[in-house]
């Protein structure tokens, strides 16, 4: 074995030891529990913009203090890894994270209604079943707002 081969070997042990959460980004598994709950956050927020009630803001707002809790490690947090790919896998959706969960839980206490879908440039209502707000949580959660993953749908 040459001196060259040594740190090949070492990256890709480190590497086959880390999670790959998006295709794109490598995280540790360290880093998958917090991800986990702060989406787990963010859904439940995206589901109750389906309903109205004063006591739905609240749970909004608690919402994000347990995703901001949870969450904060991920930005600010010293990541013991072993190359800047893997801190940045952690560190960049961690933020993406945080500002998904300030959008959903605590800037819609102030929008005078949830987003809706824009179908052919009509205004669709929002879902009434259990399943299309389901649907409706889950891409507002994936999309950035303007886009869909349904075709014909767009957000206002």
């Amino acid at each position: 074995m040459n001196a060259t081969s040594a740190p090949v070997q070492t990256s890709s042990r480190a590497l086959a030891a880390t999670l790959h959460f998006l295709p794109f980004l490598v995280t540790p598994p360290s880093s998958n529990n917090l991800t986990t709950i702060v989406l787990v956050c963010i859904f439940i927020g995206c589901f109750s913009l389906t309903y109205k009630g004063a006591s739905l803001r609240i749970l909004r707002m608690v919402l994000f203090v347990i995703a901001a809790y949870f969450g904060h490690p991920l930005v600010t947090g010293d990541h013991q890894v072993s190359h800047r790919l893997a801190a940045a896998g952690i560190v960049f959706p961690g933020a993406l994270l945080l500002l998904k969960a300030f959008d959903v839980c605590i800037v819609s206490l102030w929008d005078d209604g949830p987003p809706h879908w824009l179908r052919n440039g009509k205004r669709v209502p929002l879902p009434d079943t259990l399943f299309g707000r389901l649907v409706y949580s889950f891409d507002l959660l994936i999309t950035n707002r303007g886009s869909s993953w349904f075709e014909g749908y767009s957000w206002d």
